[in-house]
């Protein structure tokens, strides 16, 4: 017993897989090679509303990795199940009821949000918000006015350790702003997505850590 501390001790501070992540080490992508911009301008033309052109989301990238520079927060969404009773009625004696899923929960209410720096080249107004008015245009029929939204988390050694890729993305909201003078704070605007489903990626020497462990790709279908 005298050697379990020293041997946690040991492992923590000499295995890679126990080393504790940066939270602030990581980027995000937003995918725009299926002509996504033209589509939304395409749609806000239907409608006479020229006025509102989408700009390209590389004026806000690094060409280096692809990170989009002012996004500040990415809330990764969580994933529940609906638990329910079923069988004998509990009222009924001692006898208890037997549990049952009735769904997992749907991607409307896990939500990807992103909070984004305001610049004065501001994504928020010059993009997302002409891209929520072209959904409201054009919908989801046709998926032309979807996207593909990527954020990969790195380790100590800027190595890939976690990726999530967001498939069949849509913004969803894009929260209002309040302007005033008291010039405290820079100005963060949010913007909610949903989206069809996701994957996780990891590296397969992460995967062998785990006994029984084998895949290093799944896919979550919400």
């Amino acid at each position: 017993m005298s050697n379990i501390v020293p041997s946690f001790l040991t492992v923590f501070s000499t295995f890679d897989k126990f080393s504790i992540p940066l939270p602030f080490l990581w980027t995000v992508t937003i995918d725009e090679s299926q002509g996504l911009v033209d589509n939304i301008n395409n749609s806000l033309s239907k409608a006479d509303y020229g006025s509102w052109v989408a700009q390209s989301p590389i004026g806000w990238i690094d060409a280096a990795n692809n990170n989009v520079y002012v996004a500040q927060d990415f809330t990764i969404p969580g994933e529940q199940v609906e638990a329910v009773s079923v069988g004998v009625d509990s009222s009924r004696g001692a006898f208890m009821p037997g549990q049952g899923i009735s769904q997992r929960v749907d991607f409307f209410q896990r939500n990807v949000t992103i909070n984004f720096l305001e610049t004065n080249a501001d994504i928020e107004t010059m993009l997302f918000r002409p891209w929520i008015i072209a959904l409201g245009i054009d919908g989801l029929l046709d998926g032309k006015l979807r996207s593909t939204i990527t954020l990969t988390q790195y380790d100590r050694k800027m190595k890939m350790r976690k990726e999530y890729t967001f498939y069949g993305v849509f913004p969803t909201n894009a929260e209002g702003v309040t302007l005033n003078y008291t010039g405290d704070e820079f100005s963060i605007k949010t913007v909610t997505f949903g989206y069809s489903n996701y994957k996780v990626r990891y590296p397969i020497e992460i995967s062998s850590y785990f006994t029984g462990d084998v895949i290093n790709d799944t896919g979550n279908i919400a």
